[in-house]
């Protein structure tokens, strides 16, 4: 990584979006789901479903929320408008609206906005505090500063720097999770700073895209997980 790209890095791993911001966003800039997330979603709607309201909110609190999941999120706070599960608390149900609508979902948007609409000027200052923190956890930013962090990390790794290029570095990369598996350095260090690219012109820009490439090792556990 050049040490201009890792300057910017820098600086966006202490933003955070605004709301008016973060409701442009239609799409998260990740990966594809694994297994384990699919799995964790149905059984998450089959307990919901099945009125098992304390397993569902597990599933969707604990599971799939802190990972970005939109619906988890907006299911927690209907849970919590609604009781199940847990105590009936509107002023964290309209916070975990307003968090799971940072992506412009418009049927979410919808609900957060009529929900509050219920709800004292007391409670609506309490719920955008209680959001802010929300999204300091498991907002969209929030989750894409980690990601960032933790390929510049990879980087750091096999270059011994965050700053250095590795583009044209010979060598292989013995990937942690199967150790009998080499991958040419360059080729690793390609799709890290695709990845990291891609994630600050997110931040930047709020643009959108698809699902990012992944290296062997990650294919590997996803393979593993199902």
């Amino acid at each position: 990584m050049t040490h201009w790209k890792a300057a910017i890095v820098a600086g966006l791993l202490g933003l955070m979006l605004t709301g008016a911001a973060a409701a442009n966003q239609l799409a998260y800039p990740g990966d594809v789901p694994s297994e384990r997330v699919i799995r964790a979603q149905k059984k998450a709607e089959k307990a919901f479903e099945a009125g098992d309201y304390d397993r569902a909110m597990w599933f969707y609190r604990k599971e799939l929320a802190p990972i970005g999941d939109k619906y988890s999120q907006y299911m927690v706070g209907h849970m919590y408008a609604n009781g199940l599960g847990v105590a009936r608390n509107v002023v964290r149900a309209a916070a975990w609206f307003q968090v799971a609508a940072e992506r412009g979902h418009e049927g979410i948007i919808e609900t957060s906005e009529a929900f509050q609409q219920q709800l004292s000027p007391e409670q609506i200052q309490a719920a955008s505090r209680t959001a802010e923190s929300l999204r300091e956890e498991l907002g969209d930013i929030a989750l894409l500063k980690r990601e960032i962090r933790r390929d510049m990390d990879r980087l750091r790794d096999v270059t011994g720097t965050r700053t250095a290029s590795c583009d044209s570095r010979p060598g292989t990369v013995f990937l942690p999770f199967a150790l009998q598996r080499q991958f040419p350095v360059s080729r690793y260090c390609e799709i890290l700073n695709a990845r990291i690219d891609e994630r600050v012109a997110y931040i930047q820009g709020y643009v959108t895209y698809g699902p990012l490439e992944l290296l062997p090792d990650e294919e590997d556990e996803a393979e593993t997980e199902e």
